[in-house]
């Protein structure tokens, strides 16, 4: 193998220029820029010396060709001088062998170009945020329609459970002592159960003082308070359907827990409000 430089414009020239004077065989070894203008090492097969060339001591010796300005041309000194250096063989059984294999020629693959599928990954984001959305809205409209229907119902009862009592307490006859109390309850704005079980403890009665103490008695009882056992530390979880007091009963149990941790100690978090 021998050496070569080549020098062009650009890559592509100099590798036309290889290929034009040392044949599609040729391996290119190195590349760069040199004073605006590309050179190139190559590599050409070169043919093996024979056992009489093998065996000479000395080889002609080539002579650069000298310009009358006294410069020379840098490549064409290399290119002339580069053939006449060959290896002496000293000994017969010394012999120049070619071991390298033939290149494989060379093809210019375009480069294959890799796009990150952004818009597609926003896109698949964007309609799952909008599919959880319209869940989310589809749930709580169902959770509205639904608390709507049952106060509706609770107004339906309310009012015939009214005008069943309005009946009933008309055609009462009460002592004059317990018309004040029957007219009291009538205009209190208490739930219309609540109301007829207050009134049906006056028929039991003469007298309002007695009528009242059992009814306070009864209400303390209706009403009495749970006192619920919390743990000191941890997370509690207060879930329930739209409307069942779960923002109250959470206020509460906060307050409370400030009052006797401190406010510092206590955190509220509200989730899907």
């Amino acid at each position: 193998m021998e050496l070569k430089r080549i020098l062009a414009k650009d890559m592509r020239n100099a590798q036309e220029k290889a290929t034009a004077l040392y044949g599609p065989d040729v391996l290119v070894i190195s590349s760069c820029q040199v004073r605006g203008q590309t050179e190139m090492i190559v590599a050409v097969d070169v043919v093996p010396l024979g056992a009489e060339e093998a065996l000479q001591d000395e080889f002609p010796h080539v002579v650069a060709p000298t310009v009358a300005s006294g410069k020379v041309d840098f490549s064409q000194a290399l290119q002339q001088a580069m053939p006449a250096r060959r290896p002496v063989a000293t000994q017969p059984q010394d012999k120049v062998q070619s071991v390298m294999p033939e290149p494989a020629p060379r093809r210019d693959e375009p480069p294959i170009a890799v796009t990150a599928p952004v818009a597609r990954v926003q896109e698949v984001l964007a309609s799952v945020g909008a599919a959880g959305q319209q869940t989310h809205e589809q749930i709580r409209g169902q959770e509205i329609v639904s608390l709507v229907r049952e106060e509706l119902s609770a107004l339906r009862k309310e009012f015939r459970l009214s005008q069943q009592m309005a009946l009933w307490s008309s055609g009462q006859n009460l002592p004059p002592a317990l018309q004040p109390v029957r007219q009291a309850l009538q205009d209190a704005p208490i739930p219309a159960a609540l109301r007829a079980l207050l009134l049906d403890v006056l028929p039991d009665h003469d007298n309002a003082e007695s009528a009242l103490a059992v009814m306070r008695a009864q209400l303390e009882h209706t009403v009495s308070e749970r006192q619920v056992t919390l743990a000191g530390a941890g997370v509690h979880v207060v879930a329930g359907p739209s409307g069942s007091g779960k923002t109250l009963m959470l206020a509460r149990m906060a307050q409370h827990r400030a009052l006797e941790f401190g406010a510092e100690q206590v955190a509220v978090i509200s989730y899907c409000d």
